[in-house]
């Protein structure tokens, strides 16, 4: 049977009793609302009965011993994100299960009501809704709609974007690419006006350039765990702003070679000596240590706190923020270039920092200052102060002036 018989809107009586025909029954015959008289038994069709059909007055599809065809789930509301670009708004969805093309919409004033966007026939998942104007805000809606012409709800809450006139590109964002067992940690400074990033990868010409952290990576750090130890990955990295204006890829590539799994580096041995207003830290290097994690405790409210930041890889380092008759405790670790580490060090050194007014030595520069009226030299940097004795700088007024240009530094 024809499904083009559905079409006849005006047709009354359908008699196809006995011709043989086979086949499923087209549901189009469901749209014959002035059917009254319908005989099409002594057929061969098979499936199932339209269910409109049942409200034609004389039937004789009890005759057909078919089952009534059940109605099929209306599609899902689709999810559609609204991207602001210049003189435009980009548009995209992911497609629903069964749907065979989407009604897409957009309102920007009560006047003009809703829109319809895209034509009768959308069926992919995207579109550039380029009619806009600069600094108007567009709110949009969709649904899916199935082969029987079901639908889904409408979308709400509505996505909305405001369109962007050209502007200002923001800047290229330094990227750092640092290798640990099985992964390369990515990371760079938040770039200003930048509404995300985009992020790719590449490690040999057959592969080209791939796209790492989607389409919507808006943080500043990613990890790349789908890597092979040994092979060296280079990336770039670009800054998108809201009106889809974008940075140059940075260039050169930073690259990277993750590890797999080995032996983690020993754990340092820390020394701390208390001098006045600090705490002179000093350890031996680590053999495969590419850096250290150095970390000081006064208090149980404070906790353990860094020293030193990301990239200490020295062997000292004077902790100067202190204050006088606190004892500091330090703990220390090494990191090889796979982000292995060695266990904390343990037990933890310790020093209290001394107060100036009872250390002698300090003391009896004190009193050299008062005597000689050290207020009064030419220089007299952080005397009396809490920094370290090899940071009091001065020059007496009998050697400045003898010596003019020359400063006298003493030394604990």
């Amino acid at each position: 049977m024809r499904s083009e018989l559905g079409n006849l809107a005006n047709l009354t009586v359908l008699t196809l009793w006995g011709n043989g025909l086979g086949g499923a029954i087209p549901s189009e015959l469901g749209n014959l609302a002035n059917l009254n008289v319908l005989y099409i038994s002594g057929n061969q069709f098979t499936g199932c009965v339209p269910a409109p059909l049942q409200n034609v007055p004389d039937n004789d599809l009890d005759q057909l011993g078919l089952p009534v065809c059940t109605a099929a789930a209306p599609p899902t509301t689709p999810e559609l994100t609204a991207r602001a670009a210049v003189g435009a708004v980009e548009l995209s969805w992911e497609a629903v299960q069964d749907a065979v093309r989407y009604e897409l919409q957009t309102w920007w004033d009560a006047e003009t009501g809703w829109q319809p966007l895209g034509g009768e026939n959308l069926t992919g998942t995207s579109y550039t809704h380029s009619t806009v104007t600069a600094g108007i805000t567009y709110y949009y809606s969709i649904r899916a709609v199935n082969a029987a012409g079901q639908t889904s709800d409408w979308l709400k809450p509505f996505p909305a974007a405001t369109a962007s006139a050209a502007g200002t590109p923001p800047t290229t964002p330094e990227l750092t690419a640092r290798a640990v067992e099985g992964a390369v940690e990515l990371s760079w400074k938040a770039v200003q006006d930048a509404a995300r990033y985009e992020l790719f990868t590449w490690w040999d010409k057959g592969t080209g350039w791939q796209q790492l952290g989607g389409e919507n990576l808006t943080g500043t750090s990613y990890t790349h765990s789908t890597v092979t130890a040994g092979i060296t990955y280079y990336y770039s990295i670009r800054a998108v702003n809201a009106a889809g204006q974008t940075s140059d890829w940075l260039k050169p590539f930073p690259a990277a070679a993750p590890s797999a799994a080995g032996t983690p580096p020993s754990t340092p041995e820390l020394t701390a000596n208390a001098v006045v207003g600090a705490v002179e830290l000093s350890w031996e290097a680590v053999q495969d240590a590419v850096r250290y994690e150095l970390q000081t405790w006064w208090d149980a409210e404070t906790g353990w706190q860094p020293l030193g930041g990301e990239n200490l890889t020295g062997t000292s380092y004077t902790h100067s923020t202190v204050t006088a008759g606190i004892t500091y405790y330090y703990s220390i670790r090494a990191v090889n270039a796979a982000g292995q580490t060695s266990d904390w060090l343990q037990p933890y050194p310790a020093a209290t920092v001394p107060d100036p007014s009872t250390d002698p030595n300090a003391a009896a520069l004190v009193a050299l200052y008062n005597t000689v009226t050290g207020p009064n030299w030419p220089r007299n940097d952080n005397w009396l102060s809490d920094r370290p004795l090899g940071e009091w700088h001065g020059l007496p007024p009998t050697l400045a002036d003898a010596w003019p240009n020359c400063a006298f530094q003493i030394t604990a």
